[in-house]
């Protein structure tokens, strides 16, 4: 069974093809949400897919599935200013340090997600690794006052899409598109895990 979060991460996304048309993807940094700023309370992704079958002679010769990753939401303590410019590409101004979000149109900037927990059938627990998902809708905005019974505190949940990777890597000598890899393990990692991921990096 699953057990309590231990920690969760992301690594923002730089994409880039090559002369091929071949889709190159570079995590550039490997960041941890903060315990006291933005500390994950809940991970929920619900897997997205489409079916098909094929009758023939009154019962299903064929069965398909396609992979189209994983919808839902993470709830976080509170939306930090690392959050706000990386998972919705918003600005702090550099001269007044204000932070600016402006109506745009475009691109919803592409991050690695990856969800450290405690399980009951392995000690060391799991990282379980999203590695290409971006943001569906914008945080809501809500605060309320204090009352006699003391603070109602309010989270924030960040609606997120986890599409399977646009970067094509070798599994088990066949080229696939990864939408999840789990690691046995929840060590603190210093870099952003990919399927070839060492152990202790």
């Amino acid at each position: 069974m699953k057990g309590s979060i231990k920690a969760v991460g992301y690594g923002p996304i730089k994409e880039a093809s090559d002369v091929s048309g071949s889709i190159n993807i570079t995590y550039t940094s490997c960041n941890y949400l903060e315990t006291k700023l933005s500390g994950s309370r809940q991970v929920n992704l619900d897997p997205k897919s489409s079916s098909k079958e094929i009758w023939a002679d009154g019962v299903v010769a064929y069965a398909g599935q396609t992979n189209q990753g994983y919808e839902g939401s993470i709830i976080t303590l509170d939306l930090c200013d690392d959050l706000e410019k990386d998972w919705y590409g918003n600005v702090i101004d550099a001269v007044s340090n204000i932070l600016v979000e402006t109506a745009k149109t475009g691109e919803t900037p592409k991050f690695g997600l990856f969800v450290q927990y405690e399980s009951t059938s392995e000690a060391e627990g799991y990282t379980e690794v999203f590695p290409y998902c971006y943001t569906t809708d914008r945080p809501k905005f809500l605060v309320k006052t204090e009352e006699e019974s003391g603070m109602d505190y309010e989270y924030t949940e960040h609606k997120i899409a986890c599409k399977p990777s646009p970067a094509e890597t070798t599994v088990d000598g066949k080229k696939v598109h990864i939408a999840r890899f789990r690691i046995k393990g929840n060590e603190k990692l210093t870099k952003f895990p990919e399927y070839t991921y060492t152990p202790g990096e």
